[in-house]
Formats: C-alpha cells, sequence, structure tokens
C-alpha cells in the first residue's frame, strides 16, 4: 500500500509540474513516468520477501541476502535476484502503463480538468452551536 501511495502522490506531483506543458507533451511525461513505476513497483513489492528468502542449507546463492553483507552486495544480490525473477513481468507492466497512459491520457485529463472544480472540497465552518 505504501508503494502504491508513493507512485499516486509523485503522479500528482508529476502532474502539477507539466500542467502547464502542451497536451501531448504533459501525457507523454506521464506516460514516462508510469514506464519508470512499472519497475520501481515491482523492485519495491520484492522486497517484502526477498531478504527471507533462503538457498538450501549449506548452500550460497548469489540471488539471497545474507546478515553483515555490504550494501554493495547487498545491491547486487538484489540486482541479480530481480532480473532472474521479476524483470519480464515488470518490463511487461511497465509497456503496459505506458501504452494504456498514452492511449487514454488526453481525454482522461481533458475531463478530470473540466469537471476538477467538482472534485473541490467545501468546509463551512460555522462557529455558532448547533
Amino acid at each position: 500500500m505504501l508503494a502504491l501511495a508513493w507512485m499516486g502522490a509523485g503522479a500528482g506531483f508529476v502532474g502539477r509540474l507539466t500542467c502547464r506543458l502542451r497536451p501531448w507533451t504533459e501525457v507523454a511525461v506521464l506516460a514516462l513516468y508510469g514506464w519508470i513505476w512499472g519497475f520501481l513497483y515491482g523492485a519495491i513489492l520484492n522486497l517484502w520477501f526477498w531478504p527471507f528468502q533462503r538457498p538450501g542449507p549449506g548452500t550460497e546463492s548469489a540471488l539471497s541476502w545474507t546478515p553483515g553483507m555490504s550494501a554493495a552486495d547487498t545491491l547486487q544480490h538484489y540486482w541479480s535476484f530481480y532480473v532472474a525473477t521479476s524483470f519480464g513481468w515488470d518490463a511487461a507492466g511497465a509497456l503496459a502503463n505506458a501504452a494504456i497512459i498514452l492511449a487514454v491520457g488526453r481525454p482522461l485529463l481533458r475531463t478530470l480538468r473540466r469537471h476538477a472544480h467538482r472534485l473541490d472540497p467545501v468546509a463551512v465552518l460555522d462557529p455558532r452551536p448547533a
């Protein structure tokens, strides 16, 4: 859930930065963002089990983490694990993200901007007791 929250918050931030660009440029930047997050999301999700995945007894693996490893060795082992297990799947997801954003991004942004005033929360604070 945190990874999805980071992705959504980043998308909102990118949207604020790109809202003054030409429509196709904005959609291209958002498609690039979706492509990058296709890989990043998969890499973050692998972290929930990668440190606990172990090879058989008495063997050492270039894919697993062991306590006391240096940061460089940890990154090298994680990269090997990611490429061996998830890179192909995440590449397909990243490509699908970019393709969907390119296909529906412009009309969707136009619709959301047209109805943006309805999305603004309105709160009336009345200091008088009820």
